[in-house]
């Protein structure tokens, strides 16, 4: 991969994005020739998010792309949650009490 350093010389933006986006992300920034800079290897924690730096003059772009993909992103000023997550974890909850309920029923019945 090519190095950007040269974008944290200028006008840029630091956006934050999750690790299961990362992929879909680098590959559409590279698709739409998009420079990044990613400084992943000496970022100590990757939890919130994988630091990049892209310029000020390709905002839109980026913008646009995030809304296409459904990529949560964020700043160091408004992090950002996927909720989409908790979505799926309480949907999983729900079923498996469900199923424990019906099968404590059935045999208390039986």
């Amino acid at each position: 991969m090519k190095k950007n350093i040269y974008i944290k010389q200028q006008n840029h933006t630091k956006l934050y994005i999750l690790p299961k986006d990362q992929i879909v992300f680098e590959s559409n920034l590279k698709e739409h020739n998009i420079p990044f800079y990613s400084d992943q290897n000496i970022q100590p924690y990757t939890d919130t998010g994988i630091r990049y730096f892209v310029l000020d003059s390709d905002r839109y772009k980026i913008d646009q792309l995030l809304k296409d993909k459904e990529i949560i992103a964020s700043t160091e000023t408004i992090p950002s949650y996927d909720y989409r997550d908790q979505k799926k974890i309480g949907t999983i909850s729900i079923i498996v009490v469900s199923i424990v309920i019906i099968l404590t029923l059935i045999i208390l019945y039986l």
